[in-house]
């Protein structure tokens, strides 16, 4: 019986090992050299730069879900900047959507350790969720990150009242 699969050659197990291997340098090379998907799409900075301030003017109108939809597609586009990350976190948290901020916070905080901000955004989202604990260590990782540093003098203080808060429950919990 002659069929169509039996007529097809055996491809050459070598040059597919050669192919592969070609093509996951390529992807290895992708990867370590930062390269995004506004890259492959052909969209510059000052684009992504101009949906951030679109975005921005979404949230300061109130119209937190339209900024989410804008800063979901901004951050697949340029996973690595912080500031879509914690932009998207701020159009979450404004929704009520806790978990998925704090999980755009901590997207931004792989970026960006150093940014207190972070910290006692994501304080502000264990307060409304009730939990305690988590909002007070939070807050007290605001306050390590702010330092000794007079222009993080408003955070420190913010973090001090939810942490204050936050021992406050725990103590009458």
């Amino acid at each position: 019986m002659n069929t169509a699969a039996s007529t097809v050659a055996e491809p050459d197990t070598e040059s597919v090992a050669e192919t592969i291997m070609a093509r996951m340098m390529v992807v290895k090379s992708i990867l370590e050299d930062g390269y995004t998907r506004a890259d492959f799409a052909g969209i510059s900075d000052q684009e992504i730069e101009a949906g951030y301030a679109k975005a921005y003017q979404l949230i300061d109108a109130g119209q937190a879900a339209k900024a989410e939809e804008l800063l979901v597609v901004l951050c697949q586009l340029d996973h690595y900047q912080s500031r879509l990350w914690m932009a998207l976190g701020v159009a979450r948290q404004m929704q009520r959507n806790y978990q998925k901020a704090c999980e755009a916070y901590a997207v931004a905080g792989m970026h960006d350790t150093s940014n207190p901000h972070l910290p006692i955004r994501v304080a502000e989202c264990f307060m409304a969720q009730r939990r305690w604990q988590d909002a007070a260590d939070a807050a007290e990782g605001c306050q390590l990150m702010c330092g000794d540093n007079p222009e993080h003098e408003p955070l420190r203080k913010r973090a001090e009242t939810i942490l204050v808060s936050a021992r406050r429950k725990l103590g009458s919990t």
